[in-house]
Formats: structure tokens, sequence, C-alpha cells
């Protein structure tokens, strides 16, 4: 396979979608960037049904600016590049990801993303998870809530590194209410609980298990899973979304679902395999839209007629990891059948999920528990015709997040938004999606909020970007 470098122009406009490769530099124009390089190795990349054009850059005027090490590089050879004819630049390429998903790929970026989140998020000499980006320098501690504690937690389980698990799982334990065996939202231990943010601490705990051999969070895994089947409202289904509460939430339901069943994956006890079915049966029967076969949000314990009808992506990729394990140890069709057309609800560019750029439209919190959902219903469940489109649609939003979403300053970090973070990412994604929108500056990416200092990032956003560099690795 030969090695592409691709420079792009805004002056042209045309659709590429890059493979998770880290970008290495900025292309600077009379000293102004307009845009970004990717230096691309062993992929392919086919426009169906769309004709190229050969089109000659002579970069006779162009400098290569590393940002690494801001060391400037003169070009001054004349480079070949294949783009759509503009006519054709609606149709997005479908990546064949066989080439490039591998050890020295995705996976490598992962590592590299969970690298810098460590060393920019976690506080050695409290052994604990900051909110507040270290790289601002001011020494400022603000405690993160249960539920970012379990989305970092989970993308260190998938680093599979003994002694950060094990020293995440410790700072998770502070927020544990010893009387219930749940999960505080912060470490006041109190009645603050939340059913969903209890049911991913136990995906934490599982995983740790199953890496480390401690019995211990085996243990606690049970404990959360038992907590949650109380919370089962016993007049129409359904699990409550907060302790006490009386919202009965979709992602409540299928996060505790899926925690069943991965528990259910260690210790085989059939309880816990007749509340993820009961669950996704609730699902089903009463917070399923008849028309594009998404989830609703939820509904009111004491009157099932009021219903929320939001969708969010986490809960139809929680519905389908759980479908995924329903099926894999049950052998029900009718959970397979499920799992694939709540797929292609998901993955329908004209639904509910999808922008008019044909791009997920939901936060990066949200988003990455759908890539979990299709990684776990193709790795699981042996392949279906309707798979191959599943893979490539994942790799190619999973491209857009690295392409658009990594911040090129501060490389194997992530904004939540490509135009609503800096002045270069918002001209790269203007380039390729020509929206036209109108960039404003948000002062509160930076610093002290000085244009002059570094940005700083969110711990949530940036443990779910991690996750979904691993979920697409998977496929």
């Amino acid at each position: 396979m030969n090695i592409y470098f691709i420079l792009a122009f805004t002056c042209i406009n045309f659709s590429l979608s890059f493979p998770l490769f880290r970008r290495e530099a900025d292309i600077v124009v009379n000293t102004q960037v307009v845009y970004t390089t990717a230096v691309v190795t062993q992929y392919q990349t086919v426009y169906a049904g769309v004709q190229t054009t050969t089109a000659t850059v002579s970069p006779t005027t162009t400098s290569l600016l590393d940002t690494t090490t801001n060391a400037e590089t003169t070009l001054t050879s004349t480079t070949s590049i294949n783009i759509p004819q503009a006519a054709e630049t609606q149709a997005k390429p479908v990546l064949l990801a066989n080439e490039f998903i591998s050890q020295n790929g995705t996976v490598n970026d992962f590592y590299s993303t969970i690298g810098k989140i460590w060393s920019r998020f976690w506080v050695e000499s409290g052994q604990n998870w900051n909110e507040d980006d270290s790289i601002c320098g001011t020494g400022t501690y603000s405690q993160p809530v249960v539920w970012d504690q379990a989305v970092i937690g989970r993308a260190i389980t998938d680093l599979k590194d003994t002694s950060k698990i094990n020293s995440t799982i410790a700072n998770i334990y502070q927020y544990k209410n010893p009387t219930l065996n749940a999960y505080s939202a912060t470490e006041a231990g109190d009645d603050d609980i939340y059913n969903d943010d209890n049911a991913q601490v136990a995906w934490v705990f599982i995983d740790g298990y199953k890496i480390t051999g401690n019995e211990e969070y085996l243990n606690s895994a049970q404990d959360i899973v038992d907590f949650l089947i109380g919370q089962w409202n016993p007049s129409t289904g359904g699990v409550i979304w907060s302790y006490n509460g009386d919202y009965i939430a979709s992602i409540s339901t299928t996060e505790a679902a899926l925690a069943a069943m991965r528990l259910y994956s260690v210790t085989q006890n059939q309880t816990h395999l007749e509340f993820a079915e009961n669950c996704m049966n609730f699902m089903f029967q009463y917070l399923q839209d008849p028309n594009d076969h998404l989830f609703y949000d939820g509904l009111d314990k004491n009157d099932i007629t009021n219903v929320n009808d939001g969708k969010l992506t986490y809960t139809v990729g929680v519905g389908i990891s759980t479908l995924a394990y329903l099926y894999q140890f049950t052998g029900n069709s009718k959970w397979l059948n499920s799992a694939i057309e709540l797929g292609n609800a998901a993955l329908n560019q004209n639904g509910a999920f999808y922008g008019s750029n044909k791009i997920l439209n939901n936060p990066l919190k949200y988003v990455h528990l759908l890539y979990a959902g299709i990684s776990d219903l193709l790795t699981i469940v042996p392949w279906q015709e309707s798979f191959d489109y599943f893979r490539s649609e994942m790799i190619r939003q999973g491209n857009f997040v690295f392409d658009f979403l990594q911040d090129p300053a501060d490389i194997s970090l992530y904004f939540d938004s490509a135009t609503g973070a800096t002045q270069l990412m918002f001209n790269d994604y203007e380039a390729i999606y020509n929206d036209g929108q109108t960039f404003t500056l948000s002062t509160s990416i930076y610093c002290n909020n000085n244009v002059n200092n570094a940005t700083q990032k969110v711990l949530l956003d940036n443990a779910s970007a991690a996750q979904i560099l691993y979920e697409v690795s998977r496929l």
C-alpha cells in the first residue's frame, strides 16, 4: 500500500475522510493557517459512484509548520491529489478500514489520548481525578461527578493497565453510599444517586475484575446490580432514573440491563439475565417510537402516558449492546432482529441523530456509547449483511471525530464541537462541509479566559473521545 500525502486547501471544495492517524502539521500560506495536512498510511478510500479528477498543488510559497516542534520546513515539490469533482461533493467516502485498524493505527491514538488525559487530569499526590485541566497551571481542584468517574474509568479499563485501574477504582470508592451499596453523584456518599451512573460504575467494576482478578471489584458490581434490580418499578416496569424519584428513564433502564448482562457473562446468575430481558421488553413496549424505532427518553411512573419524546444516541447504543449479549446467551433471534432494527434506525442519515452535514449530532458524552453498541454487536454476534454498513458508517463517524474534534494545537485531546472551538478548527471544518456558519470566539476554552493562553479541555469529553477511538479499533 502506498503512502499518500493529502494537502487540503480552502480554495478547493471537496469531501475527504481520513483514517484515524494523528495530524502531524498545519499548512501555512503567507503565514496564515488555512488547513491541516494529514499523513495517511495503509488505507483505501472509495468514492461510491463519484468520479474523481486530479488537482495539482504547487506549494512554491508554502511552508510546513510542525505543531509539535514549531519547526518550519519549506515545501518545494509539486504534489498531486485525487479529489471528487465539485458537483459530487455531497457524496461522502466509504472507508475500508481493514488496513489501518491495527495496533499501529487507532489503538495507538487511543493510547496517546489516554496518556495525555492521565497527565493532565490525574492528581498523583491526591490519587484522584480532577475536573480542572492542569495545563492552566492554577493548581485548583474540582471534584468530578460520578458519571465522569465512570466514563474515564471505562476508558482506563480499556487500557488494561492494572495500576491505573486500581487507582481509578480506589477513587470511585470514595463516592460510595455504604448503606445502599450504591454510588452518590459526589463524594458526599448521600442519597443523591442516579441509577444510570451506577450502572456505568458497575461496568468499570466488572471490567476491572476481568483484568485484575480482584474479587472485591466483582462483589461491588454485584452489589450495584442488586441495587438496580431494586429500582425496578413494580407497576409498569422500567428502572427509575434517580433514587426515590418518579421518572423512569430509558437510559437507566438500558444501562441497568447492560450491567446485568455483563455481570451475567461472569456469574451466569439467571436472575440477572431475566432482569435484562424484562428491561428490554419494557423498552420495546413503552418507549420505542413506532415510526423511526428509536427510544424515547422516558416517562412518569405515575402517568405512563406522560412520555418525554426526546431521543439520545447513548440509550440506543446501550440497548444494542444489551441485545447483542442477550442474543449471545439465549440464541433468541428476536434480540438479534431488534438490535439490527435499532442499528438501522440510529445510523439512518436522514434520521434524528444526524445533522444536515450527515454527521452524528449528539455530544461526545452521549454518542460514545453508540460506538460501543455497534462494536459490541459486530464483535459478539455472527456477521450479518447489515453489519457492512454499520462498520463503514461508524468508521466514517470516527474519522470525523479524529479529524475535526481533535485540537491540532493540542494533539490527542478533543473538543466537543468543531465549530465552537478554535478558529483553526472552524476553518478546517468549513473548508470541507461549507455550512456557511460564522465563527464566534469563546474565551472560555482558554485558560483564565485569555486567548493568549493554552486551550483547556474537559475530562468527560476526552474520556468519551478515548472510548470512541477504542471502539473504532474493535470494528
